[in-house]
């Protein structure tokens, strides 16, 4: 009886520790949901590759890959609205949404490929806050939709 009892104990433990060691992420830390993903969509998440799918939250330091003829559309928590096309990378650098301590961030990176940007609530409130930084240059949100591309 004491055998199986420790059993237990240890086996509720190795449970409560695993998403510690291996980096699990909490829907509840979400910055955004993937609302559309057609082909193949990869997010790289602490340097492991997925797929993912509508309905999946995204989170800070994200890397949203779209391969061949893909798309992938995301909502963001703020409202903002982000359409990647084929062949586009694109890193979740900094999100955050405070607005009653006036914390506001969006900080995207976008490594190649095409992206449609749509403002939320963070770019109405304070456009500063918002960027898109590509390997030439970096574009800062000064109205409320977007088109950029990113060549290889």
């Amino acid at each position: 009886m004491r055998l199986v009892r420790n059993l237990a104990v240890l086996l509720l433990f190795l449970l409560a520790t695993a998403g510690l060691r291996t980096g699990v992420v909490w829907a509840d830390d979400a910055i955004g949901y993937v609302k559309s993903a057609e082909g193949t969509t990869l997010v790289v998440r602490e340097e492991e590759s997925a797929p993912i799918a509508v309905g999946d939250p995204v989170f800070v330091a994200d890397l949203l890959i779209v391969k061949g003829n893909g798309s992938m559309g995301i909502t963001f928590i703020d409202n903002s609205q982000l359409s990647m096309g084929s062949g586009s990378q694109l890193r979740l650098t900094s999100f955050e949404f405070v607005p009653k301590e006036e914390k506001l961030s969006f900080v995207t990176e976008l490594l190649k490929g095409t992206l449609l940007y749509v403002s939320g609530v963070i770019a109405k409130l304070s456009p500063d806050s918002v960027s898109v930084v590509t390997p030439v240059a970096t574009l800062s949100v000064r109205g409320t939709k977007f088109l950029a591309r990113v060549d290889d």
